[in-house]
C-alpha cells in the first residue's frame, strides 16, 4: 500500500521531437492555480530543442528525464509512475494543454466524491476547428460496456488514483502490438479491477489534432486495436462465448463507421445496404447500438464552429 504523500498530482508527460507544443503544454500545467503538483517529462531522446526548452523555465516543479522507449510509449508512463510522488497521476500528452483552474477543480470532485478515476472534458482543435467532447457514458461506465462499445477516454483528460493503481498492479502495456491503443487496454484493466469512474462535462483542457501526432501515423493501427480487443475478450468473465463477443463488437464499430460516412456524405446508398443488412441480422441488438451510438455522438459531442 503506497504511503500518503505531500505533493498531490504527479503530472505525467511523455514526449518525443514535440518542442514546438512542449512549452505551451509545460506552462499550461506550471500555471494552474491549484500549485501542489509536480511535473515528470520523460523524452525519448528527442532531436529537437525539447531539452533547451525544459531548461528555460528553470522550475522545481520540473523533473526531466530522458529514456528510450523505442516507439512504446507506455514505457514511458510506467517510468513516469514509478518515479512519481504524488497521490494521483495526471497524465498529459506533450501536445495538449489544460486551463488554469483544471487541477484545483479536480482537486475539489476528489474531496466530494469518491472514484479512482477522473476525467474532464476537452476542446479538441483541428486546424480551424473546435469542439468540445465529453468521454464516458451517461449511466453504466463499467468493464463490459468499455469493451462492447469502445473507448470513451482520453489520456490527456484522465487522473488515476495512485492507491489503486499500485494496490491492482496496472500498468500500461509494453507491448508494441498495443502501442496505438496502451491507454484503452489501461482503463480497461481498471475496470475489470472494478474502478470507480467519474466523468465530469466541465471543459478543462485542449487536445490538438495534427498530423504529427503518433497514433495518426501508426501503420498496425487497426492490428493493434484488434489485439487489445482480443486480449480482454479472453480476460473478461460476463460471457463464455467468445467469438459472439468479438462479432458483436465489430459489429458496434462497423455501424458507427457506417453511420460517420452517411453523416459524411460518404458512399450514402452503399452504407445505407450495410445498417439495413445489419438491422435484418438482429433487429433488437442494432436498435441497442444505433442507441449506444447516439449516447456519444449527440449527447457527447458539442460543435463550437
Amino acid at each position: 500500500m503506497p504511503k500518503i504523500n505531500n505533493i498531490f498530482f504527479s503530472v505525467v508527460i511523455p514526449t518525443y521531437d514535440m518542442d514546438k507544443f512542449l512549452a505551451k503544454c509545460v506552462k499550461s500545467v506550471l500555471n494552474q492555480t491549484y500549485k501542489n503538483f509536480e511535473i515528470i517529462i520523460i523524452d525519448n531522446f528527442s532531436k529537437d530543442k525539447t531539452q533547451r526548452v525544459i531548461k528555460n523555465f528553470k522550475n522545481k516543479k520540473i523533473r526531466f528525464y530522458k529514456l528510450k522507449n523505442k516507439g512504446v510509449i507506455g514505457k514511458s508512463r510506467n517510468f513516469g509512475i514509478k518515479k512519481s510522488k504524488g497521490n494521483w497521476i495526471a497524465f498529459l500528452d506533450a501536445d495538449d494543454q489544460w486551463l488554469k483552474n483544471r487541477l484545483s477543480i479536480l482537486k475539489k470532485e476528489i474531496e466530494n466524491k469518491k472514484f479512482d478515476y477522473i476525467s474532464t472534458s476537452e476542446i479538441i482543435k483541428e486546424k480551424n476547428k473546435e469542439k468540445i467532447w465529453h468521454y464516458g457514458y451517461r449511466k453504466d461506465n463499467n468493464y463490459e460496456k468499455f469493451l462492447r462499445f469502445g473507448s470513451v477516454f482520453s489520456t490527456s483528460a484522465s487522473v488515476v488514483k495512485k492507491e489503486f493503481i499500485i494496490k491492482n498492479k496496472i500498468m500500461f502495456s509494453e507491448k508494441k502490438i498495443f502501442s496505438s491503443f496502451e491507454d484503452y487496454d489501461f482503463f480497461l484493466n481498471m475496470a475489470r479491477k472494478k474502478a470507480k469512474f467519474y466523468f465530469s462535462r466541465k471543459v478543462l483542457g485542449k487536445h490538438y489534432l495534427h498530423d504529427g501526432m503518433t497514433t495518426l501515423k501508426k501503420k498496425n493501427y487497426e492490428t493493434s486495436l484488434q489485439k487489445v480487443i482480443k486480449s480482454h475478450i479472453k480476460k473478461q468473465n460476463f460471457t463464455l462465448n467468445h467469438n459472439k463477443l468479438l462479432k458483436e463488437i465489430l459489429m458496434y464499430r462497423d455501424l458507427k463507421k457506417n453511420i460517420e460516412n452517411i453523416l459524411n456524405n460518404k458512399d450514402i446508398f452503399i452504407n445505407l445496404i450495410k445498417n439495413f443488412l445489419l438491422f435484418v441480422t438482429n433487429p433488437l441488438y442494432f436498435l441497442k447500438l444505433v442507441y449506444i451510438y447516439l449516447d456519444r455522438k449527440i449527447n457527447y459531442i458539442v460543435r463550437l464552429n
